[in-house]
Parts: C-alpha cells; sequence; structure tokens
C-alpha cells in the first residue's frame, strides 16, 4: 500500500484496524484508546514480519492472493502502455486493402478500448468505483464485434455504414409511416442497407460456448451498473436495514470489480492477438503481458469468492 502524504505505514494500518489516528503525545486519548492503537501497530510489524503488506487482513483474500490482485492492478497499467505503443507498429506493418478492410475497424476498437482500459487503469490504481464495470461493459462489446468480424460473422461495411451514419455522412432509411429506421441506411449508391445487429446473435455465431457465456452472463450483469436506478438502492437499503442507503450507492467491492476487468481485457487481448497480420513484436509484447496477468488471475481465483466470479 506504502505511505500516503508521508504517514508511516504503520499507521495507516493502525487508523485503518481502529479508525484512530493519535498522536503520540495525545492529552485528549484515553488509556484504552492510545493502547488500541499500540496494538493494531505492534500487529502490523507482527504480521510484517510474515508476509509481503499486512494489508491483506482487511480484504477477503489471503497473503498470496493479495499480492496477485496487487500486481494485476499494476499490469493493467503496463498492458495500456505496451498496447499504445504496439499498435504503432502493426500501423505501419499492414496493407490496407481498401474502405471495407476489417482491419481498419479491429484497429480502430482497439483505439476505443484502450481508451476504456486507461481509465479502468487509472480508478483502480486510485479511487475504485463500479464504473470500471461499466466501461468494462463496453470492452466486451469491442471483444464481440472483433471477434465477429475477423471470423467474417459481421461485414465490415456494415460496422463503417453505423459509423457514417451516426455521424450523419449518410442518412438513415424511412419506414413507410414516416418514422426513422435505425436499422437501415442509405448507401451511396441509393440501394438500403441493413446495419442491424445484437450482441447476443453476434456471440451465438462465433460457434465458441464461452461468447454466449460472456454475453449471457457476465454482459448482461454488467449492464445493471449501467442502469442502475433508485429502486436499487431501495432494495439494498431494506436488505441490510438501514434506510440511510438510498442516499448512496451499493458498496462497492473493489476487488471482485478489479477481477472482472481483468478478466474481460484478458479475454479481449487474447482475441486481437489472433489476427495473424499483426507485427511479430506486437505479438511478442502483449503476448508477455497476457502471460503475466494470466498467472495473477489463477492465482485471484484460488479464493472461493472469486472463483464464484470465474469466467
Amino acid at each position: 500500500m506504502g505511505a500516503v502524504h508521508n504517514i508511516r505505514e504503520e499507521l495507516i494500518f493502525s487508523y485503518e484496524r481502529t479508525g484512530l489516528l493519535i498522536a503520540h503525545d495525545a492529552e485528549v486519548a484515553s488509556k484504552s484508546e492510545k493502547k488500541e492503537v499500540y496494538d493494531a501497530i505492534e500487529e502490523y510489524f507482527l504480521l510484517k514480519e510474515n508476509f509481503p503488506d499486512p494489508f491483506f487482513v482487511f480484504t477477503y483474500l489471503n497473503s498470496p492472493q493479495y499480492e496477485a490482485y496487487k500486481i494485476i492492478k499494476e499490469i493493467i497499467k503496463e498492458i495500456s502502455i505496451v498496447c499504445n505503443l504496439s499498435i504503432d507498429y502493426t500501423v505501419k506493418s499492414i496493407k490496407i486493402e481498401d474502405q471495407f478492410d476489417g482491419k481498419i475497424y479491429i484497429l480502430s476498437s482497439l483505439r476505443s478500448a484502450l481508451q476504456s482500459i486507461e481509465f479502468i487503469s487509472y480508478n483502480i490504481n486510485d479511487i475504485y468505483s463500479d464504473e470500471c464495470l461499466i466501461i468494462a461493459r463496453s470492452i466486451i462489446e469491442h471483444y464481440i464485434r472483433t471477434k465477429s468480424v475477423r471470423l467474417g460473422k459481421l461485414d465490415p461495411k456494415v460496422v463503417l455504414y453505423q459509423a457514417l451514419a451516426s455521424r450523419g455522412v449518410l442518412e438513415y432509411a424511412v419506414r413507410p409511416n414516416g418514422k426513422i429506421d435505425y436499422n437501415k441506411i442509405i448507401a451511396e449508391d441509393g440501394k438500403i442497407v441493413d446495419i442491424s445487429y445484437t450482441y447476443g446473435a453476434l456471440a451465438k455465431a462465433t460457434n465458441d460456448p464461452i461468447d454466449t457465456f460472456i454475453y449471457e452472463h457476465i454482459y448482461k450483469t454488467l449492464s445493471y451498473f449501467v442502469h442502475r436506478d433508485a429502486s436499487d438502492r431501495i432494495i439494498s437499503a431494506l436488505k441490510e436495514q438501514n434506510l440511510r442507503m438510498v442516499l448512496h450507492d451499493v458498496e462497492d467491492d473493489e476487488i471482485s470489480g478489479t477481477y472482472i476487468c481483468a478478466k474481460i481485457i484478458f479475454y479481449y487481448l487474447l482475441e486481437f492477438l489472433q489476427n495473424d497480420w499483426l507485427d511479430k513484436k506486437t505479438v511478442k509484447d502483449l503476448t508477455r503481458k497476457i502471460i503475466q496477468l494470466a498467472t495473477r488471475l489463477d492465482a485471484l481465483e484460488t479464493n472461493p469468492k472469486i472463483a464464484e466470479l470465474s469466467f
């Protein structure tokens, strides 16, 4: 965890344990309060003799799992750096056939996914919020779309036309009743082109059971965080018998949230590496990070609570 604003780690540990931060010569503190603080400081040093980071005791992880969790946060930060450097090599090394070349979309999608990864990295390494899960949901969308493009299950032309229509470059078709049909556009040659698709249909079309699972269970679960409303807080408040919780969001679980984000990033990068037109340096750099991430995810999944979330 390290010192915060030059406050010694044992004092931070003591504060986490007791809720008290007492100066050595404080006269207002009672003997019992001082003893409570000193006992917590002693506990810190006893733990420090046997474990790298005593702060694991404030989580549901054991020491090795806690170390894996901390390293995962660092790896995600490194991934965003490595990807930004590696993508330049790839862009310079590939040949684009035409405007409907799937490589354009896959690389463009990587750029967008990297922005999401950077957001997640910043938040899990600073003050965590479950907005990370909302952002991770968008990475699943990138994962399903790019895999579908690579496998030929989604026409890059549909992706391009959808983007052009959303920016007003192409017009949407009009239904017989005069309403705009956002599932169809008018192409350059005047023909009507269907640009509709669903993530559920794309996930099934890849014929990979993990994709169906990710969409049906992970994606839909994360949709809750996107559409969280007052009713969720009311239900949570009733369960906790604390009606003041209605004024706040449901408490975030930083560990499980970080795990879910990391696992989604892991699957996305694995998929990106399936493209045989990537240059060797990009493959080498990303593969190294994926292996590092996979090792720590495996360690974290030895925890029963995380194992329940694993996918």
